[in-house]
């Protein structure tokens, strides 16, 4: 069985394992990255609710995170992830036969996100993060 991450139009098929590991590794850094007041409520709805999907749910990014500062976010957090995946910060490390594969779908997971802002504020980049976590993210 697959899962779907989508922003309107835009979309991936992905395994329902691979949903699992991305939302339960969002968690992770967003717990990590979030500072203020609204950044900790988004990865306490994102944790509670997650709690409750069963496998093959399609991911609707804009319903899931449907506010800009959400959305920011979790475009961070989804970068985030993929460095941390690279680094071997983060994840299962017996093996390393997923990594490239988290990678990319947290990479994609992220541009789709920035899509979305840049709907909204046009040029936005998630370079916040860099002050945030002290990363260049490029």
């Amino acid at each position: 069985m697959s899962s779907r991450i989508s922003f309107q139009e835009n979309y991936f098929w992905v395994n329902n394992a691979r949903v699992s590991t991305l939302i339960d590794l969002a968690i992770e850094v967003g717990k990590t990255a979030a500072k203020a007041a609204d950044e900790h409520g988004f990865v306490q709805q994102l944790e509670s609710t997650s709690a409750s999907w069963f496998p093959g749910r399609l991911l609707d990014l804009a319903a899931e995170f449907p506010s800009l500062s959400a959305k920011k976010f979790w475009a961070k957090v989804f970068e985030e992830i993929a460095r941390q995946v690279f680094l071997r910060n983060i994840g299962d490390q017996t093996t390393d036969t997923w990594q490239t594969t988290v990678i990319g779908d947290a990479k994609f997971t992220s541009r789709l996100l920035i899509a979305a802002v840049r709907q909204e504020e046009k040029g936005w980049c998630p370079q916040e993060l860099d002050e945030k976590l002290g990363m260049q993210l490029g």
